[in-house]
């Protein structure tokens, strides 16, 4: 019997082997991870994107009803409140449990990989109510940390127009500002890339995660942006291909192919039931796919945090030498046996 293919976490890596070493890993573990994506996050992805939908809906007839001159939208403005709330608070919820599945799944995979094909759905929602709010923390500080780069900027953007400068000094010194704060949302966000993975491996405090993540990414920016870059795009495509069906009825709706029923809302024609129903679903199908395809570049998060760490402080290359010379186990030998 020949061993079960393993993935090796803890080594070093170019940009090549990065992204080979992805699509490596998503082969090799494609069956145990679909299964949990499927079945613990799919049912929230399809309630989100079925709220998503009727979110656009309510954003598309308080527009209508706006540039048809009548006021009397707040019935609108109050369902748009309503299912908003509703719609951050479930995409903070499925978008920490995409996290906590790629996470907890690593984390078992770097305990024992012989035995990840006994992990079942069960055992990773196990961990991952064990750990469900450092999983919220971790999905708020990945999303939502930028946001705090971004509120000094704007503040310094408003105290340079308030100063009247010399129209030329003025130009420069916002393009100056503004190259700054594209390079500190970069360097953020590659820094707190890698503490959902970090803190899922090392079970280390916030503060002391945060630190460490600047500390991995010094002197690294550059390779780890252009790999996160590559990532996107590739995930941005494969995304796109569950838009065309969307994109194709909005099409053929401007082009006014798809007949239009004869009574009209705020001066706006009206859709048969039939193709509300497609529109509505191929927006559910572009929402869900794009969510779910976010674990691509969680899991190129989570290998960029093991490439970091074996860079600056090589502690595969460290495991690895202390296991040279000794005995191999009773499994390893058994499979060396039955194979010969």
């Amino acid at each position: 019997m020949r061993p079960s293919e393993q993935f090796d976490f803890r080594r070093s890596r170019d940009f090549g082997e990065s992204f080979s070493g992805l699509f490596e890993f998503l082969r090799i573990s494609f069956k145990n991870l679909y299964k949990p994506l499927l079945f613990l996050a799919g049912p929230l992805v399809l309630i989100l994107g079925i709220i998503y939908a009727f979110l656009v809906e309510d954003f598309t007839a308080t527009f209508q009803t706006l540039v048809s001159g009548n006021m009397d939208y707040l019935d609108n403005i109050q369902s748009i409140g309503l299912k908003g709330i509703v719609f951050i608070t479930g995409y903070c919820v499925t978008g920490a449990i995409i996290l906590g599945i790629i996470c907890e799944y690593i984390r078992l995979y770097l305990e024992a990989p012989e035995e990840t094909e006994q992990v079942t759905v069960l055992i990773l929602w196990e961990k991952i109510k064990e750990n469900f709010w450092r999983h919220i923390g971790n999905f708020l500080v990945l999303n939502f940390s930028v946001f705090l780069v971004i509120v000094p900027f704007v503040l310094l953007f408003g105290l340079v127009m308030i100063m009247q400068l010399d129209a030329l000094i003025n130009i420069l010194v916002l393009l100056l500002l503004f190259s700054a704060f594209i390079y500190a949302c970069i360097y953020t966000f590659s820094a707190l890339s890698l503490f959902p993975i970090m803190r899922t491996v090392e079970d280390i405090a916030v503060i002391d995660g945060v630190k460490r993540c600047f500390y991995l990414i010094k002197n690294c920016l550059w390779a780890t942006f252009g790999f996160y870059i590559i990532i996107g795009i590739i995930q941005a495509i494969i995304g796109f291909t569950f838009e065309i069906p969307h994109l194709v009825l909005e099409v053929l709706a401007e082009m006014s192919v798809i007949p239009q029923n004869s009574d009209t809302v705020n001066g706006f024609g009206e859709y048969g039931i039939g193709f509300k129903i497609a529109f509505i679903g191929t927006q559910v199908i572009s929402f869900a796919s794009g969510l779910l395809f976010n674990s691509l570049s969680i899991t190129a998060y989570s290998m960029q945090y093991f490439n970091l760490v074996e860079q600056k402080e090589g502690i595969g290359m460290m495991e690895k030498l202390e296991h040279l010379g000794l005995p191999e186990t009773p499994a390893q030998e058994q499979d060396e046996v039955e194979e010969y």
